[in-house]
């Protein structure tokens, strides 16, 4: 299963089932609740969420209690 990956310096989340509606929210939500620099950007004509480079490492601090130490080294190869 792959829910998302590196993109360039940032991190791509696959949310190519959302409505546009869920979009804006999500997007509001983490730039309102959690100072995350968030954009959407095309992927193969569709939709993925996409965190900025400079957010990674203030995600990786709201989600680390909930990652399985296994997954740890996604994060790892990312913010480093």
């Amino acid at each position: 299963m792959n829910n998302g990956s590196r993109f360039g310096k940032g991190l791509k989340l696959s949310t190519h089932g959302f409505l546009i509606n869920d979009y804006d929210l999500l997007i509001k939500l983490l730039r309102d609740s959690y100072s995350l620099k968030v954009s959407l950007h095309n992927n193969f004509n569709q939709r993925v969420l996409f965190i900025h480079a400079n957010s990674l490492l203030d995600l990786f601090h709201i989600v680390e209690n909930y990652l399985h130490p296994s997954m740890l080294f996604k994060f790892n190869k990312t913010i480093v």
